[in-house]
């Protein structure tokens, strides 16, 4: 009955392995999904915040499944530090990717007489969609504005303003690669300061050649005193700020328990350290060695050892001969 109790799994395991197969179902269906754009979980979250998720609870699993391991000091010095250097390469990393990404590859001043535009090559480094826009300080006429980026009221119908009409073509080394126009696409993008008339929006893979033409089949140059830019904008950039947050978190969790980790090994080598020095102090003898004496173990062998540390408490180590004479 005693073997059979030995051989069960302690409840501890089990919750391991439970951490173990959620976080790693959450990893499975965060990465198939970044590949596939599509969830065989269907998680209803981010997928920044799911892959958060999975490695906390990849991690506590296999902090749980190895606990009895990690119970060595040195193991534990070495795994307090990879979990701070993990920490902080999540973090940075995260920070350094962000800090690298062309959110706004291109922003541009630009006339809004009729004509046609063309934009200096630029170049996309995120596999993801982007808007393009025209922006307008309201500065100029506020209700205008307000009128040529698609806010319409009576004023529009009165002064005859209309919303900004507009196609582009994006060619990536002279090949189109998409196209479109303010009759299929549009949008606004409304401020106290600035307004944006939307006028497409695309997705294309990581390129250095970009180049943007726009064509305005009619003349809005009475507004060019609004300083107007022609803008390429990343069109989800708020999500991966949202984002910092939760990565945050997650890095400073591993850092805290790299922290404890790092202080039980610590102090466990203190506790081991007084210790030595405890037995190590009780087996010399109270009497001093003469200078110039042949010899340092010179002791009386025939009675106990004293431990000057307890003799200040009025007690004393007793030892047997043996032991105390070395042999």
């Amino acid at each position: 009955m005693e073997s059979k109790l030995n051989m069960a799994v302690p409840p501890r395991r089990w919750v391991g392995y439970a951490l173990l197969a959620a976080g790693l179902s959450l990893l499975f269906d965060t990465f198939t999904f970044l590949l596939t754009n599509w969830s065989p979980l269907k998680v209803p979250m981010y997928a920044a915040n799911e892959l958060a998720l999975g490695c906390l609870l990849t991690v506590a699993g296999m902090l749980l499944l190895l606990a009895p391991i990690l119970k060595r000091t040195l193991l534990r010095i070495r795994i307090g530090v990879a979990l701070t250097l993990i920490a902080a390469s999540i973090y940075g990393g995260w920070e350094w990717w962000t800090a690298t990404r062309t959110w706004v590859p291109l922003y541009m001043p630009v006339s809004l007489s009729q004509g046609h535009i063309r934009s200096p090559e630029f170049k996309i480094n995120l596999d993801a969609g982007f808007w393009i826009f025209v922006e307008v300080e309201t500065k100029v006429d506020d209700e205008g504005v307000s009128c040529l980026t698609g806010y319409i009221s009576d004023y529009c119908h009165k002064n005859g303003v209309r919303e900004l009409h507009a196609s582009w073509t994006l060619s990536d080394r002279g090949r189109v690669v998409a196209r479109g126009s303010t009759d299929t696409d549009q949008g606004s993008l409304g401020g106290m300061l600035t307004k944006g008339r939307g006028i497409g929006h695309f997705s294309v893979p990581s390129g250095d050649h970009f180049v943007l033409d726009v064509e305005f089949p009619e003349d809005n140059s009475h507004f060019d005193g609004g300083h107007p830019r022609l803008a390429i904008e990343q069109s989800y950039y708020w999500r991966f700020e949202e984002n910092r947050t939760p990565v945050f978190l997650f890095a400073m969790f591993l850092g805290a328990i790299a922290a404890a980790f790092r202080r039980v090994s610590t102090t466990l080598r203190q506790v081991f350290t007084k210790f030595s020095e405890f037995f190590i102090c009780c087996q010399f003898s109270t009497r001093k060695v003469a200078s110039g004496s042949p010899r340092n173990d010179d002791r009386q062998l025939d009675g106990p050892t004293a431990c000057p540390l307890l003799s200040l408490l009025g007690a004393h180590c007793v030892f047997p001969k043996s032991i105390a004479a070395g042999s």
